[in-house]
Order: structure tokens, then sequence, then C-alpha cells
């Protein structure tokens, strides 16, 4: 029998270590590591093993770390694949998408938290484009529904999406699937790296396509949201905190800026970002004068591992009051 992502009743959305990591919890009742659980094991055999002298220390770390990292790759979860429909009733498997990271969603049209997150999931799917697929995957049979169920679903509320339909169920016995929706993140290596059973929102569904994004490292892959003036002039309002960055010099800060703007400049970005914005998950709206180096810092935080950046654009496309001095 092939092995099955399972999912545990806690679901798979884990803070380790005070960084916002997700990761999958159980394959065949296998534990992924903790990420922080090498570095700290490394120290404890150091700290038995007293002070070698300076060859013996090289030659024993260069030994542990390439084991530590063998044994870490072989502890990654394969992504079981499967094969659904399209729309058309053509054939797609998961290894179709191989090379770029996944994101899949178990949902039926009767589930009211499915319906609930898929304005969320498709608004993303609309900013990101195709560097992540999403594989938005009806469950067939579930409580009878059937694939004209979800059709039906999909055009009334004209999402943009890619939607499949497990016929079998397939996947849904593959990953374990118990309730829905259930969403699960792949890496572009074709390794489960996160999942969680119930609705999630978009600040969680774009953190989960960040790990996914910055565990195959590739740039282009870095998300973050282009949002209008009112769209930023909303999230200002909607009574959660937030972090205003101003990304301009000091002199165009000081002749004028939206009022209370964060000043860092986009070049000192990679220098002072962990002092100036010790929180990766906190919001983040970006601004530049006319949204040049606003795209390229919003870019730069997410390389450097924030998960909630907004990029509005410039402040001259600013409708609203702005402050000088």
């Amino acid at each position: 029998m092939r092995g099955k992502i399972i999912l545990p009743a806690i679901g798979l959305i884990a803070i380790v270590g005070g960084s916002s990591v997700l990761y999958a919890v159980l394959a065949d009742r296998v534990t992924l590591p903790d990420p922080f659980a090498a570095t700290e094991a490394a120290e404890a055999t150091g700290a038995a093993s007293g002070q070698p002298n300076a060859t013996t220390e090289s030659s024993s770390a260069a030994t542990e770390s390439s084991s530590a990292e063998e044994e870490k790759r072989e502890e990654r979860i394969p992504a079981p694949d499967f094969s659904v429909e399209d729309t058309e009733g053509n054939p797609v498997a998961l290894s179709d998408l191989v090379g770029n990271p996944v994101v899949l969603n178990f949902w039926a049209s009767w589930c009211p938290p499915c319906r609930s997150e898929m304005p969320e999931f498709n608004r993303v799917y609309e900013d990101i484009g195709d560097t992540v697929q999403f594989m938005m995957i009806n469950a067939i049979g579930s409580r009878g529904e059937t694939k004209e169920d979800g059709m039906r679903y999909i055009a009334e509320e004209a999402f943009t999406f890619p939607v499949y339909f497990d016929m079998e169920q397939e996947a849904v016995i593959e990953y374990g699937i118990r309730a829905f929706p259930t969403s699960i993140f792949i890496d572009a290596e074709g390794y489960v790296v996160a999942g969680v059973e119930g609705a999630i929102n978009e600040e969680t569904l774009r953190r989960g396509i960040t790990m996914i994004s910055n565990s195959n490292q590739n740039a282009q892959s870095a998300v973050y949201r282009k949002i209008k003036p009112e769209e930023a002039k909303e999230i200002m309002e909607d009574g959660r905190a937030y972090i205003l960055l101003d990304v301009r010099s000091n002199a165009e800060y000081k002749e004028s800026r939206i009022d209370g703007a964060v000043l860092l400049p986009h070049d000192e970005i990679a220098a002072r970002a962990s002092a100036v914005l010790p929180d990766k998950d906190a919001r983040i709206l970006v601004y530049c004068l006319s949204g040049v180096r606003s795209a390229d810092a919003a870019k730069a935080l997410v390389a450097l591992g924030y998960t909630g950046i907004y990029d509005m654009g410039g402040i001259a496309d600013w409708p609203y009051e702005t402050v000088s001095g």
C-alpha cells in the first residue's frame, strides 16, 4: 500500500521557535523534524564532547553537517501522486505540475466553510498568477456531490482558479482527507511542506504560499499582494494592526508622506529590515513615489521571510491626506 498523508486533528499550522513555519506533521505516522532540533542536537553534542583540537572540530562539524542535511532530505514527505479530471474531462495528474509550488484545496459545493474561503483563494490566485499552481479539487461523491454541482457553483461565483474533479476520490484517499475544506502546500520539488484542515483566510494562505516558495528558493515565486489606494485605506481602517512603510529617501519622506508611515529606504532594507520590522508576520503596507521602488522593496521583504506584504504603489496616486515635516 502506498503511503498516505494523514492529517492530525489539530490541523497542520504550527508556529515553531517563534517564527512562522508551516509544516506537515504526519505521513504514515512519521513526524517531520523540528527545523530547530538539529541545531540544538549539534550544540548538545559539542558540549558533551569537550574541546577537541581545531582539526578534529572542523572534520566533525563537516561530517555532522553532511549527515544532518542527508537526514533532513530523507525525512521530507513526497507528495503522493493522483489523477483528477479538468472541467472538460481530461485527466490531470499532480506530477504534471512538478517544477512549481502547488496549493491543493479539497472542497465541496455543499460545504459552508469551503464557500467562505474560496473568494480569498480566488483573489490570491488572480494576484500571483502561475508562479504557484492551484489545484482546487472538488470531492465528487461526498454527500452526493456531483461534477455538475461543482461546476454550477464555480460558474455562479465566477471563480477563475483552476478547478478539478476527483471522480473516484483517488486524491481524497491518498491524502487521508477527513474534513472539508483541507489545504495542502507542496513545494516545487514535489514535497509536502504544510497543510491545514478547515477554512483559512487570505493571510494564512499567503503564509503557506510563501513557505513553499521559499522552500524552492525561487525569487520568481516571491509572494506579495499588489493593492490599490482604496484597498490600502480599507486595511488602515479595519481595526487590525498594520505597519505603513515608506521606502523613499529621507528628503522625500520629510517633504510629503502618509501620516503614520515608518521610513526605511529601499536600498537599506537588507541591512536594517530586521531592526525596523522585527515582526515578520505583521501586515506591512509599502509605498514609494511612483510604485517602482515599492515593488522592489516588496520583493526584497518577501525574500527575507516577511509574510504579510502589500505593495500599495506610489504616493503620487494617493488621493487622501498627507503630512510633511
